[in-house]
């Protein structure tokens, strides 16, 4: 019969292993309005196509049922509605920011 501290030390590696095992979706960092002031409309538009990149990783993540790469993001989060929020925020901050400056909508 196992003793108890056993037990649990063996539960307690069960559930440390399995949640290794989740999928991790990319999250996109909070854009600050003064990022944009300091940058032209060529690079505003480079982070542009960046956080839509990682919207495009989220969904690839999403509908692979693991990450693609096999390696989890340097920033992420268990729940893809907190990656979906994060990388629409900044879509949207960006898109704002290039707006602002006035730059032309084609490159």
């Amino acid at each position: 019969m196992l003793s108890k501290k056993t037990l649990v030390a063996t539960t307690l590696i069960c559930l440390m292993l399995g949640a290794c095992g989740g999928k991790y979706y990319p999250i996109a960092t909070t854009w600050a309005p003064a990022q944009g002031t300091a940058m032209s409309c060529e690079q505003l538009r480079v982070e542009l196509a960046a956080a839509r990149h990682i919207e495009q990783q989220i969904g690839e993540f999403a509908s692979a049922g693991r990450n693609t790469d096999g390696q989890r993001p340097k920033l992420y989060s268990m729940a893809r509605s907190d990656a979906d929020r994060a990388a629409l925020a900044r879509i949207a901050a960006i898109e704002g920011a290039i707006q602002t400056r006035g730059c032309p909508t084609s490159a």
